[in-house]
Protein backbone atom coordinates (compact mmCIF):
# COMPACT_ATOMS: atom_id res chain seq x y z
CA UNK A 1 0.00 0.00 0.00
CA UNK A 2 1.58 3.70 -0.56
CA UNK A 3 0.72 7.22 -0.39
CA UNK A 4 1.81 7.90 -3.59
CA UNK A 5 4.05 5.82 -6.66
CA UNK A 6 6.04 7.12 -9.23
CA UNK A 7 6.84 4.33 -12.04
CA UNK A 8 9.65 4.96 -14.33
CA UNK A 9 9.02 8.75 -14.35
CA UNK A 10 10.98 10.99 -16.80
CA UNK A 11 10.48 14.45 -17.22
CA UNK A 12 11.79 16.49 -20.22
CA UNK A 13 11.53 19.75 -20.94
CA UNK A 14 12.42 21.79 -24.19
CA UNK A 15 14.85 24.73 -24.86
CA UNK A 16 14.33 25.93 -28.51
CA UNK A 17 15.56 22.55 -30.72
CA UNK A 18 17.36 21.46 -27.34
CA UNK A 19 16.12 18.16 -25.14
CA UNK A 20 16.82 19.25 -21.05
CA UNK A 21 16.25 16.33 -19.05
CA UNK A 22 15.21 17.01 -15.81
CA UNK A 23 14.21 13.49 -14.26
CA UNK A 24 15.10 10.08 -15.85
CA UNK A 25 13.50 6.86 -15.53
CA UNK A 26 12.26 7.67 -11.44
CA UNK A 27 10.67 4.77 -9.50
CA UNK A 28 9.58 5.61 -5.85
CA UNK A 29 7.37 4.87 -3.20
CA UNK A 30 5.69 6.76 -0.27
CA UNK A 31 3.91 4.61 2.28
CA UNK A 32 1.45 5.87 4.55
CA UNK A 33 3.07 7.27 8.13
CA UNK A 34 6.28 7.22 6.48
CA UNK A 35 8.95 10.32 6.68
CA UNK A 36 10.18 11.04 3.31
CA UNK A 37 13.18 13.65 2.04
CA UNK A 38 14.10 14.15 -1.14
CA UNK A 39 17.39 15.52 -1.01
CA UNK A 40 20.37 16.23 -3.84
CA UNK A 41 22.47 19.11 -5.42
CA UNK A 42 21.01 22.00 -7.27
CA UNK A 43 19.56 20.53 -10.70
CA UNK A 44 18.78 17.53 -9.70
CA UNK A 45 15.30 17.31 -10.28
CA UNK A 46 13.72 17.54 -6.53
CA UNK A 47 11.34 20.44 -7.18
CA UNK A 48 10.60 18.42 -11.00
CA UNK A 49 9.59 15.37 -9.25
CA UNK A 50 7.48 17.16 -6.50
CA UNK A 51 5.79 18.98 -9.02
CA UNK A 52 5.17 16.14 -10.82
CA UNK A 53 3.92 14.29 -7.53
CA UNK A 54 1.63 17.19 -7.17
CA UNK A 55 0.11 17.20 -10.46
CA UNK A 56 1.12 20.36 -11.28
CA UNK A 57 2.89 19.37 -13.91
CA UNK A 58 2.57 16.60 -16.31
CA UNK A 59 5.45 13.97 -17.02
CA UNK A 60 7.28 13.09 -20.21
CA UNK A 61 6.94 9.42 -19.49
CA UNK A 62 5.95 6.74 -16.95
CA UNK A 63 3.25 6.89 -14.23
CA UNK A 64 2.27 8.53 -11.23
CA UNK A 65 -0.33 6.43 -8.65
CA UNK A 66 -2.15 7.97 -5.62
CA UNK A 67 -3.49 6.03 -3.02
CA UNK A 68 -2.82 2.67 -4.14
Amino acid sequence: MSVIETIRLSRTYRLGDSEIPALSDISCMVRPGSWTVVTGPSGSGKSTLLSLMAALDRPTSGRIRWGS
